[in-house]
């Protein structure tokens, strides 16, 4: 059995716990956001920041992967 971690993985690990502990400064909310299928990792800031709506991504990190398959 191969237990080995895998960058997907790691990268989904890693955006979970930036986005688990929020500070309550403000009506803001983080989300993690993986898609393995895609190669896409992103966190997404969502909330009102005084009189304006925030709909912003704060990371983004994407998996290359070789399309020869090797």
């Amino acid at each position: 059995m191969d237990n080995s971690l895998t960058y997907a993985d790691i990268l989904k690990k890693t955006l979970r716990e930036a986005t688990r502990a929020q500070p309550s400064l403000q009506p803001i909310e983080l989300y993690p956001v993986c898609d393995v299928d895609s190669g896409h990792f992103l966190i997404l800031a969502t909330g009102w920041d005084k009189q304006r709506w925030i709909d912003t991504i704060l990371f983004h990190a994407r998996e290359c992967r070789s399309s020869s398959g090797n």
